[in-house]
C-alpha cells in the first residue's frame, strides 16, 4: 500500500519534489525556439535555424533524442535540402536507436535533388551502414555507386 502511494506521488509530480533548474531552463529555451519558428513562417532559413536550435537543446541539454529527432524532422521538412537538418536528423535517430527509421529517411533524401542535402544524406547513410546497422556490403555498394556518379566510365 505504501509503495502504491509513493508511486502515485511520483506520477502526480507533487510540487514539493525537487526539480532540476537546468531542465526548466532548457524547456524555456525550447519554447522560445519554437516561438521563433512560428514567427518565421515566411522565412524558411530562420524557421529551419529555430527548429534546429530546439533539436540541439532537446538532444544536448535534456538528453531526449526522440524529441530532438522530431524537431529535426520539422526542420528537414521546412527545407528538405538543408544539410544540417539532415545530419542532425540522422544522428538523433541513431542515438534513439531508430536505425530503420533513419535509413528510410535518408533514402528518401537521396531520392531528391543533388546538393548539400544529398551529400549529407549519403554520408549519414554510409555512417549508418558502417556503424550500428553493420551492413558493410550495402556501404560498399553505396561507395561504388558514388564513385560511378563522380567518375563515369569512359564510353
Amino acid at each position: 500500500m505504501i509503495l502504491f502511494a509513493a508511486f502515485l506521488l511520483l506520477k502526480s509530480r507533487i510540487s514539493f519534489l525537487p526539480r532540476d533548474p537546468a531542465v526548466g531552463d532548457a524547456r524555456k529555451r525550447i519554447r522560445a525556439a519554437k516561438k521563433r519558428a512560428r514567427k518565421a513562417a515566411g522565412d524558411r532559413d530562420a524557421r529551419v535555424k529555430a527548429l534546429l536550435d530546439a533539436a540541439q537543446i532537446a538532444r544536448e541539454d535534456l538528453g531526449r533524442p526522440r524529441l530532438a529527432a522530431s524537431y529535426a524532422l520539422r526542420a528537414s521538412r521546412a527545407n528538405p535540402n538543408h544539410a544540417g537538418a539532415i545530419t542532425l536528423m540522422a544522428e538523433t535517430f541513431r542515438e534513439a536507436k531508430r536505425y530503420r527509421a533513419a535509413e528510410k529517411f535518408l533514402w528518401r533524401r537521396l531520392d531528391g535533388p543533388t546538393g548539400a542535402g544529398y551529400d549529407a544524406a549519403f554520408e549519414q547513410l554510409l555512417a549508418l551502414y558502417d556503424g550500428p546497422m553493420h551492413r558493410r556490403e550495402r556501404a560498399q555498394a553505396l561507395r561504388t555507386m558514388r564513385n560511378r556518379q563522380t567518375n563515369p566510365p569512359p564510353a
